[in-house]
């Protein structure tokens, strides 16, 4: 499948100082971070020169050593910091099928809202969905009434610079379709179905995900505004 192509937020030139590439068995990975943790992570790519392609877009001068093509293994690459490393054997695990609660440090830049928004999604387990208006009521506070917030947690979750870490595929409509997904649809399938099996015991309801129907992730949550529907 294509990496993403989703607009990554802007911040300081200076602030994001390390990037690399690296492999995992899904396909090549870009990974950006600032002093503070992880700030971008791509999609997986079909070649290591697709995976430089999305790295470029934080770090315009970014190149990749030719170690860059060794396995996943105990040797440290070139640029490869621990949090890097950290980050590559969890991702290695979580493309594997199996469950994984990442925890590197992360550092995404966006609005006061848009970080709200990925530390509520970073509360669904491994397993389950949400609805937009779940995540929309939990952001207001517990209020049933929440305007057109559904649709703004939509675009909050669009830009979303550390998919999979922040796991945005797991908020889905209100109706059970899959809504949209800035890495496109069928890798939003793709991850729902990586995580597909026995219910996972978590707070608040779930809901089941079918195909989504919609034309878009943004018609999605007003749809279920509208509504008022429960997830």
């Amino acid at each position: 499948m294509k990496a993403s192509g989703r607009q990554v937020p802007r911040r300081g030139a200076d602030s994001v100082t390390a990037g690399v590439v690296f492999r995992v068995g899904a396909g090549w990975v870009a990974a950006a971070a600032t002093a503070k943790g992880v700030a971008f992570v791509s999609l997986p790519c079909g070649s290591r020169a697709a995976g430089v392609r999305q790295l470029r877009r934080v770090l315009p001068h970014a190149g990749c050593e030719p170690a860059c093509s060794q396995p996943a293994g105990s040797q440290r690459l070139p640029g490869m910091t621990p949090v890097f490393e950290r980050l590559r054997d969890q991702l290695q695990r979580y493309f594997s099928g199996r469950a994984v609660v990442f925890d590197v440090p992360l550092d995404p830049a966006g609005t006061a809202f848009q970080k709200k928004i990925w530390t509520l999604a970073r509360k669904v387990p491994y397993g389950q969905v949400r609805s937009y208006g779940w995540l929309a009521r939990r952001a207001a506070g517990g209020a049933r009434d929440t305007g057109q917030l559904p649709r703004s947690v939509g675009q909050a979750l669009g830009r979303n610079p550390v998919p999979v870490l922040v796991p945005c595929h797991r908020i889905i409509c209100s109706d059970g379709s899959t809504g949209g997904y800035s890495g496109g649809r069928g890798w939003k399938r793709r991850l729902l179905s990586l995580e597909r099996g026995p219910a996972v015991p978590g707070p608040g309801p779930s809901v089941s995900a079918r195909p989504s129907r919609g034309r878009s992730s943004a018609g999605c949550p007003r749809r279920a505004a509208r509504r008022r529907a429960s997830p």
